[in-house]
């Protein structure tokens, strides 16, 4: 199958160069999408054919583990492990990471109650932070439930739970609902049923890879040490980690982000725009995007912060502007991130995602406490 997003098979997306092999973003990428005459079936029925083996496993899926456990009228779920590829420095799975598995949820959700050949784009999504995952959670599992879907908009919430059940954040997203998409092959537009779909589309293809995909091999970098954060100032360890001083975290060997500049209240992440990071149809999932944003917010907050005082997520939110896409020669999404309120115990940071080209992608906002006294490991 043609990658809808780079026309290229998988396993054919361009390398920049014989070093950059060994960094996973840089590896041909995994996966692809399903047949178009899947917009012919009902939304519900969509999911259905997920189920069953009717959708062939995305990258973003061989890429994290991310995947769709269940749907019925009321509820949708996706699930993904709580790898050790995940871990910030600081030694937890960094909030913005959350948004990547509510996303596919909210859209799923969302998906159920639509009818055939009817696209729509998110708006924004909110995340609550209530409990930091981390490698202890096992599993980070996202309920979503669609609230409204009406004519234009739709709206949705999720519950991100770990493996034990216990809640770690709460989200809703607002969504556009786009104008019907037309026939698929020059059809006459009508719906088909879950098992014409299935009769009528060709089987997945069988790949077989040399190496496991990249969430199940053995995790890279590591956390800093509690000793570390005790010792440098937040501004500190952005600088060192940027100058190659001190290592980058586990995800930054799964995805390539990285910070690239730090000031007082100001910080900028890079991510590689590859297509590593599609689900579904072909566009850089939305949670990608709020992570990078995350990122960004997040660091800017940290380099305001002394030694030994850990910054906790309170909230995130994102509005999307327009999509963003695989970059062929994987060039970097970058998001900038500037502290806009310096409280005692919060501080608020916005932060603006742009695509390869310059053009904004998403803004957001989000607020974080600090723990004077207490390392990133602690509060964790």
């Amino acid at each position: 199958m043609i990658h809808a997003a780079t026309g290229s098979k998988p396993g054919e997306e361009p390398v920049a160069d014989t070093g950059d092999r060994k960094k996973i973003w840089r590896e041909p990428v995994r996966g692809s999408y399903p047949d178009p005459r899947i917009f012919q079936l009902s939304g519900m029925d969509q999911l259905r054919s997920c189920m069953v083996g009717g959708w062939p496993r995305p990258p973003m899926s061989h890429l994290t583990g991310l995947s769709f456990s269940h749907a019925d009228e009321t509820e949708t779920m996706m699930e993904q492990p709580a790898s050790g590829w995940f871990l910030s420095s600081q030694g937890v799975i960094p909030g913005g990471f959350l948004a990547i598995v509510a996303d596919a949820a909210f859209g799923a959700a969302i998906t159920s109650r639509l009818p055939a050949r009817t696209p729509f784009t998110t708006s924004e999504i909110s995340l609550n932070f209530i409990k930091p995952a981390t490698t202890r959670s096992r599993i980070l599992r996202a309920r979503g439930t669609a609230l409204h879907v009406g004519r234009d908009t739709a709206l949705a919430e999720c519950v991100v739970e770990d493996g034990d059940g216990t809640i770690l954040a709460h989200g809703t997203t607002r969504c556009v609902i786009l104008d019907q998409l037309p026939p698929v092959d020059g059809g006459d537009g009508a719906e088909i049923t879950l098992q014409e779909f299935l009769e009528a589309s060709p089987p997945n293809p069988s790949v077989e890879y040399d190496s496991p995909s990249p969430y199940l091999r053995p995790v890279k970098g590591e956390p800093l040490s509690a000793a570390t954060w005790e010792e440098l100032s937040g501004r500190e360890i952005l600088e060192r980690q940027i100058a190659g001083e001190l290592p980058m975290p586990p995800i930054h060997h799964l995805t390539g982000m990285r910070p690239t500049s730090v000031g007082d209240g100001q910080a900028t992440f890079v991510l590689p725009c590859t297509a590593w990071l599609t689900s579904g149809f072909g566009t850089i999932q939305g949670g990608v995007g709020a992570m990078l944003a995350y990122s960004a917010l997040a660091s800017a907050i940290q380099s305001t912060t002394e030694a030994g005082t850990a910054h906790l997520p309170v909230d995130l939110k994102v509005n999307y502007v327009r999509p963003a896409y695989p970059d062929p020669s994987g060039r970097d999404l970058c998001a900038e991130g500037r502290v806009v309120h310096r409280g005692r115990s919060l501080r608020v940071a916005d932060a603006e995602v742009r695509n390869p080209d310059g053009k904004l992608v998403a803004v957001a906002r989000g607020t974080s406490m600090l723990l004077p006294g207490q390392s990133a490991w602690a509060a964790a």
